[in-house]
């Protein structure tokens, strides 16, 4: 008996061997009982996949080509709020530096006018308000303190609730395309 020709089955069955090669897979199967059931598998296997429905269409290409940008189209511009939503940040610094910036003068001014001249005599023309008198050192420190405090707790926020919109921003982009 010779070898086995089940490479060979798969390309007989469809008609695909001529010649030599064709001759010598008949003649093996003639002889050969586990070619034979295995060619016997391959037919069964054939019928029934013809019995089952057929394979729906392809998607045309133009449809395919929308629906991918559909998928793929690159996001909204952002709108005329959401460009001065992020100027925001950039707006409470520029304050918060200014104000810093006046509390520090004005600390170097009190001590300027403790440590040179008498500053008791000039607290009415110095004062921050009206009805208070010149504010001391150590009070224009907790001044900056509570300032600093402030702006942080603005920026934070800030970056709080643009966080959020980004994040309902990407949820509802990734509902509309999935």
């Amino acid at each position: 008996m010779s070898q086995h020709v089940t490479d060979w089955l798969a390309a007989y069955h469809d008609g695909e061997l001529h010649g030599a090669r064709l001759f010598q897979v008949e003649t093996h199967l003639l002889e050969c009982p586990t070619c034979q059931s295995e060619l016997e598998a391959l037919k069964a296997l054939s019928t029934a996949l013809q019995k089952n429905p057929v394979m729906p269409a392809r998607t045309p290409p133009a449809r395919f080509v929308a629906q991918v940008r559909l998928r793929t189209r690159p996001p909204s511009p952002p709108t005329l709020l959401w460009r001065v939503w992020l100027f925001v940040p950039l707006s409470v610094l520029g304050i918060g530096a200014f104000l810093q910036a006046a509390l520090m003068v004005s600390s170097l001014v009190l001590i300027a006018l403790r440590l040179f001249g008498d500053g008791d005599a000039l607290a009415p023309q110095f004062g921050l308000f009206p009805a208070f008198p010149i504010l001391g050192a150590a009070q224009l420190f907790v001044l900056d303190g509570v300032l600093t405090v402030g702006l942080a707790t603005l920026l934070w926020g800030w970056l709080a609730g643009w966080w959020a919109a980004r994040s309902r921003q990407n949820r509802l982009a990734g509902e509309t395309s999935g």
